[in-house]
């Protein structure tokens, strides 16, 4: 079975992660060691030049694309060989998807295809699609932006599945606009136009205000449970709050996918703009967008970094 495909960027940041059969709890574990298993070995690295290792009885295979890092771990039929045909067929699709080896920025924004075309790649655990005219189809097309992985957000929070940007309404504004405008036309184009960015400013309020709330309340919850760790009394309390950091660990990692999700909608309708009514839109949202708070992850890596630490404390050193 494959286990895991993990993608990272340069600094050990997770982007995109599929994990199948692997319990909750053990996953931290696997996102720790895999980024330090490429801290130590993969730089100067060229692209696509496959490493292997093995931890626990499982085969691990790890290669550089560009400004990303791939991990492909896999046990039983799946060794160090099998997992290289993986390795081979993800990095073929993820420069098949942006035209050339990703930059982090470039992989972002391709981010929905690459998601949707690791799912139509691997399915449960096992090799589902070598062809590559295959996977483009299924991965590319129309397929709606963030499907999948905004609905697995939503099935573990359903509270948060009106918070995302709303891709779909603007979409349908966009429709409603002339490309063409001319004479009488020109001034409704004009009010369509600015009703449009109007609505964009809409969501990302929305959308910052969201990620913002949620930051300053992990904050306040990181610091609680940081208290907690350092005055345990036994190991049923240090099991309890094992159980508690495990899950507000995970709804931190949710709230990354958040954030990611809404970076590629937002790039992807902006670009539709760009088409229909010329690049201002594009240009002054692009310079924006790598500014603004939900996109600006940093203190959440540091939190979720923090659970981590806290979590290594709690077990006896190797």
């Amino acid at each position: 079975m494959i286990l895991a495909v993990l993608f990272a960027n340069s600094e050990g940041n997770i982007l995109v992660e599929r994990f199948n059969g692997v319990p909750t709890e053990e996953r931290l574990h696997w996102r720790s060691f895999l980024v330090k298993l490429g801290a130590e070995n993969l730089k100067g690295v060229k692209n696509e030049e496959l490493l292997v290792a093995s931890h626990k009885s499982v085969y691990i295979v790890y290669t550089v694309l560009g400004d990303v890092s791939v991990y492909v771990v896999g046990k039983d039929e799946y060794d160090e060989l099998a997992l290289a045909e993986v390795i081979f067929v993800i990095t073929s699709a993820v420069k098949d998807v942006c035209g050339k080896l990703p930059t982090e920025r470039l992989f972002l924004d391709k981010y929905g295809r690459i998601c949707l075309t690791l799912d139509e790649i691997i399915w449960q655990g096992y090799l589902e699609n070598t062809d590559k005219d295959r996977i483009r189809r299924l991965g590319g097309g129309e397929m709606k932006h963030g499907k999948r992985h905004r609905a697995e957000v939503a099935r573990s929070l359903p509270e948060w599945q009106f918070k995302f940007l709303s891709y779909k309404a603007l979409k349908k504004k966009l429709k409603l606009m002339n490309p063409n405008p001319n004479g009488r036309h020109r001034a409704r184009a004009g009010a369509q136009d600015m009703g449009f960015k109007q609505s964009l400013n809409r969501e990302l309020d929305k959308v910052n205000t969201f990620y913002l709330d949620k930051e300053e309340d992990y904050i306040i919850m990181f610091r609680e449970l940081e208290s907690r760790a350092e005055n345990l009394n036994g190991n049923e309390e240090m099991l309890e709050l094992q159980r508690e950091i495990l899950d507000f660990h995970s709804e931190m990692v949710m709230l990354l996918h958040y954030s990611v999700i809404n970076f590629a909608g937002l790039m992807k309708i902006v670009k539709k703009h760009n088409k229909r009514a010329g690049g201002a839109v594009y240009s002054s949202y692009m310079r924006r967008v790598l500014q603004q708070p939900f996109f600006s992850t940093e203190l959440l890596f540091n939190l979720i970094r923090g659970c981590e630490a806290i979590l290594d404390g709690f077990s006896p050193p190797e």
